[in-house]
């Protein structure tokens, strides 16, 4: 699925990409906590946020209406334990910070740009 309110918001504020945000831009953290909640709504208990980067797992119900920068990136449930491996190689300096970044985003269906 497709959860976009965050793409919307960015379109109607004339910003292509979300590195161009600036703290006055407030208006995505909203459609952020939207694309979140609908995640929910679709998902239920099947999802977990993380909080990078002192790897705090977050379970589905922690998620709603999340503040501000409380979670970074959302993941299926059945993924957790890729998630953890990833983490737990990362933190034993198994991988580095480029191969944990990929592969951590990679497995996330959804990435906050919080600004």
């Amino acid at each position: 699925m497709v959860y976009n309110e965050f793409k919307k918001e960015m379109k109607r504020l004339g910003i292509w990409n979300p590195f161009d945000a600036t703290e006055f831009d407030t208006s995505l953290n909203d459609a952020i906590r939207r694309d979140i909640n609908n995640i929910l709504r679709d998902y239920g208990d099947g999802v977990f946020g993380l909080k990078l980067w002192d790897f705090r797992f977050l379970r589905a119900g922690e998620l709603k209406d999340a503040g501000n920068f409380s979670v970074d990136l959302i993941f299926l449930e059945k993924d957790r334990p890729k998630v953890e491996e990833l983490v737990e190689a990362y933190k034993a300096g198994k991988i580095n910070n480029e191969v944990f970044a990929k592969n951590i985003c990679d497995l996330a269906i959804y990435v906050c740009w919080w600004v």
